[in-house]
C-alpha cells in the first residue's frame, strides 16, 4: 500500500473502533490512539532549531519527538513522524529518522521516504471521507481549516491534491478551483465557488438534503 492509503487504512479503523462521525474527526485523538495501541513515548520540548521532529526505535521501545520551538507545525510534525512509524519503521528493528529542515526540503538520499511521510500526515490529518463530508455540507474553507486545526497552505494543497487525483484537470485550472473556494470562502459565498458548483456539482437544496437523508435509511 502506498501513504494515502495506509493513512485511510489508519484513519478508517480510528473511526470505526471509537465511533467517531466523519464531523467528530480530530486528529489530536487519532494521534492519543495510536501512541496507547503502538506504546509510543511522545515527547514534546525544545530541540535544535533545525530539528522539526525525531523517531526513534530500540530495544527499549519508540519514542516520538516534536520540537517545541515550531509550535505551528506541531500537528504536522507530529504526523509525520507517525507516518515513518507506519511506514518505515516496521522494516527495522532499530532505527532513527531524524527529520529537520534541510531534509524536508533540500534533496537528500531519503527524499522518497520525507515525501512518503509528508502524504501519510496529510491524509491522516484530513482523511478523504472527512474532507468530503465537510464539502458535501457546503463548508467554507476557513471552516474546514478551523475544524481539522490545519494550516491555510497544509489544506489548499490536501484540496489541491484531492482535486487533482478524482478530476481530469491540469495543474493551473486545480490552483485557480482552490483560489476561487477560498476566496469566497472570506465572504461565507463557498457555496457559489468553482468547486462545489463545476467540480463537485454539489445540491444545496433542501430537497437534495431530504434526498440524502431517506437514502441512509434504505
Amino acid at each position: 500500500m502506498d501513504a494515502k492509503e495506509v493513512a485511510a487504512v489508519v484513519t478508517s479503523n480510528y473511526m470505526m473502533k471509537t465511533n467517531t462521525k466523519l464531523h467528530g474527526y480530530m486528529v489530536e485523538n487519532c494521534f492519543r490512539d495510536i501512541f496507547y495501541q503502538q506504546n509510543v513515548d511522545y515527547i514534546y520540548k525544545d530541540m535544535h532549531e533545525k530539528r522539526l521532529g525525531i523517531i526513534m526505535k530500540d530495544e527499549m521501545g519508540i519514542t516520538i519527538g516534536v520540537n517545541s520551538k515550531f509550535p505551528s507545525r506541531k500537528t504536522f510534525s507530529t504526523a509525520h513522524e507517525i507516518g515513518h512509524l507506519f511506514l518505515d519503521l516496521p522494516n527495522h528493528e532499530i532505527s532513527t529518522f531524524s527529520d529537520d529542515i534541510q531534509s524536508l526540503e533540500q534533496k537528500t538520499n531519503n527524499l522518497q521516504i520525507e515525501r512518503n511521510a509528508n502524504t501519510f500526515a496529510s491524509y491522516l490529518i484530513c482523511p478523504e471521507k472527512v474532507l468530503e463530508y465537510y464539502f458535501q455540507e457546503g463548508v467554507s474553507f476557513f471552516d474546514i481549516a478551523l475544524l481539522l486545526k490545519m494550516s491555510f497552505e497544509s489544506l489548499k494543497w490536501r484540496i489541491y491534491h484531492y482535486i487533482q487525483n478524482h478530476f481530469n484537470y491540469y495543474k493551473n485550472k486545480i490552483l485557480q478551483i482552490v483560489e476561487n473556494f477560498f476566496e469566497l470562502s472570506k465572504r461565507d459565498r463557498q457555496k457559489l465557488s468553482y468547486l462545489y458548483n463545476e467540480v463537485l456539482k454539489v445540491d444545496f437544496s433542501i430537497h437534495a438534503r431530504n434526498k440524502k437523508l431517506l437514502n441512509e435509511f434504505q
